[in-house]
């Protein structure tokens, strides 16, 4: 993190802009310095970055509530819109369920979330809507560090087993027969999941986040339906 700060401060920038702050250690440490005169934050992560070295927040205006300017540190800049612009993906080859080591048949539940961010409570309500949906599989990615996805992994499978759910109805990222699961990468994976018509529905979990990671999380053309008290957006 020194040699950054030192290139950055080496370059002497009149203004520093984070397009988003709280993802990443090293970034919001960064922040955390007096690098430019001018220091701002996008809302990638949409809300308060907490830092007095950070002056202003650039977040999109229709989604700020009236009072949003006190729930800042910053001074907050409200953009017309969503304040952004997603580029649209290219579509990668499409790709066969076997390819992605998915079952031929049945509904797959796509949750598009790190699993850092899962709470415990999560894990009862996946387990009850596999319960409800004998040929469901949940598809869920690795975590960035392997003992992160090992914990969720831990934690999940005896919940299952409480709820009748055996773990071997989904296979597991690493390539096991039976286990856990399916866990490919995120940034390789999603949108070949939706080329292969893998994932058709998308959980979306009470206290999840508003912010870019849920509209990434939709897959392009997709329509998006809320199913009542299930806590799950189905796709099309």
């Amino acid at each position: 993190m020194l040699e950054i700060a030192q290139s950055i401060a080496a370059g002497a920038p009149d203004v520093v802009v984070y397009p988003e702050l709280g993802m990443d250690a090293t970034t919001f440490a960064l922040a955390a310095l007096r690098l430019a005169p001018v220091q701002c934050a996008g809302w990638g992560h949409p809300v308060t970055s907490g830092l007095p070295t950070i002056d202003a927040m650039f977040t999109s205006g229709p989604m700020e509530p009236s009072d949003g300017d006190t729930h800042y540190r910053e001074r907050l800049v409200r953009l017309p819109g969503i304040g952004t612009r997603y580029a649209r993906p290219s579509l990668p080859e499409r790709a066969s369920r076997a390819a992605l080591g998915l079952p031929d048949r049945g509904p797959l539940l796509l949750f598009p979330q790190s699993l850092f961010k899962l709470h415990p409570a999560d894990d009862r309500r996946v387990a009850r809507v596999l319960a409800a949906a004998p040929e469901a599989r949940v598809v869920a990615f690795a975590g960035r560090h392997p003992r992160l996805t090992a914990k969720w992994r831990a934690r999940l499978d005896p919940v299952l087993d409480f709820h009748g759910v055996a773990p071997a109805r989904a296979r597991d990222g690493d390539g096991r027969e039976e286990g856990h699961p399916v866990c490919p990468s995120a940034a390789r994976d999603f949108h070949r999941l939706d080329t292969a018509r893998g994932a058709r529905a998308v959980q979306r979990l009470p206290g999840a986040p508003r912010g870019a990671r849920r509209r990434a999380a939709r897959p392009p053309n997709a329509r998006i339906r809320r199913l009542a008290g299930s806590g799950i957006g189905a796709v099309w």
